[in-house]
């Protein structure tokens, strides 16, 4: 699978989007962080969405409860204790 120069470009550019929103949610409190939390909750769905273009068979899993985006998550706020 090769992906071209603008498809680069727009998943670097929807990935800074995404860590800015995911800072929001670690540095803020109250409705600012919940706004936040939906945000990137949003930008989570749309980059599942987008993978299905990439992967016609369906996005990869490590099985059918935990997928690539569940990884992504994890690995993100793994080390932050929920409040």
């Amino acid at each position: 699978m090769s992906i071209s120069s603008d498809a680069l470009v727009c998943l670097l550019f929807f990935l800074l989007q995404l860590l800015e929103n995911v800072l929001k949610v670690i540095k803020t409190e109250g409705e600012v962080q919940q706004k936040a939390i939906s945000e990137v909750y949003e930008k989570l769905n749309l980059l599942e969405q987008g993978m299905k273009n990439f992967f016609t068979e369906g996005t990869p899993s490590v099985d059918q409860n935990f997928g690539l985006i569940d990884i992504v998550f994890v690995s993100i706020f793994g080390a932050y204790k929920a409040q």
